[in-house]
């Protein structure tokens, strides 16, 4: 699944330690200290291109934080098991992108995060499609499915992310692959149906075709058996879905 909130912070408590995160990178850059990821991750965050150039050794640039409480925070103050190009998409500044790849090739773009998060997959849960443009533009993957089989697609219909799943479509990725992790095979279909996201159900149909909308799969909270993204709407009440759907 997508990287998730978890106890959402005061939005001036998580610009503090932003703020706090990049004054330490800038200090350790003008006493000639080695950097370390997480001031590339600082950098990131704020899009400060010259600081990121200025980071030695270049290997932070493809470097992930310690993971420690709060990895899974969709905040950039917390953003530990995470590296530079995931802070940078996570904020949308895709032009630190365009730096990275110039600075450390396609592994710094390629970096997962320890949780197995892809940059196009945080980039699309976020509805950041000029990143997602970015990244394909430089050579990534960007329907690459994480271990489980979740994709960008996935998150982006999981975040109610209709025109983020068009620009998926425009760059070549599928809207109905599906995960592998849980019994049943999702498919972003089943994620619109069950968050209650019609538009992205339309969407998918209007892409691909409406035989993905019929599409029935397992799950494992019910001895009934298989599962359309219908009875995933009925399940969770979510009327516009179901409407959306027929």
């Amino acid at each position: 699944p997508a990287e998730q909130q978890r106890g959402a912070r005061p939005r001036e408590e998580e610009d503090t330690g932003a703020d706090v995160a990049l004054s330490s990178a800038k200090r350790r850059r003008r006493d000639g200290e080695s950097a370390t990821a997480q001031d590339a991750v600082a950098a990131a965050s704020a899009g400060d291109v010259e600081l990121l150039r200025a980071l030695q050794p270049r290997e932070v640039l493809t470097s992930l934080t310690p993971q420690g409480r709060g990895s899974q925070r969709n905040s950039v103050a917390h953003l530990n098991g995470c590296g530079a190009v995931h802070a940078s998409v996570l904020s949308g500044h895709c032009e630190v992108l365009r730096v990275l790849f110039e600075l450390a090739g396609e592994p710094a773009l390629k970096l997962r995060t320890t949780s197995g998060h892809t940059a196009a997959c945080i980039s699309a849960g976020q509805g950041h499609d000029d990143c997602l443009r970015a990244l394909s533009e430089l050579g990534c993957r960007i329907d690459e499915a994480l271990d489980g089989g979740w994709t960008p697609a996935h998150s982006a219909a999981q975040q109610n992310r209709a025109d983020t799943l068009r620009t998926l479509k425009t760059l070549g990725a599928s809207l109905t692959m599906a995960e592998v992790s849980n019994e049943g095979g999702w498919t972003p279909v089943h994620y619109a149906a069950a968050r209650g996201n019609p538009d992205c159900i339309r969407a998918i149909a209007e892409l691909e075709g409406t035989a993905c909308l019929t599409a029935a799969v397992h799950t494992r909270v019910s001895s009934i058996g298989l599962f359309t993204p219908g009875h995933f709407a009925v399940a969770n009440g979510r009327l516009s879905c179901l409407q959306a759907l027929h």
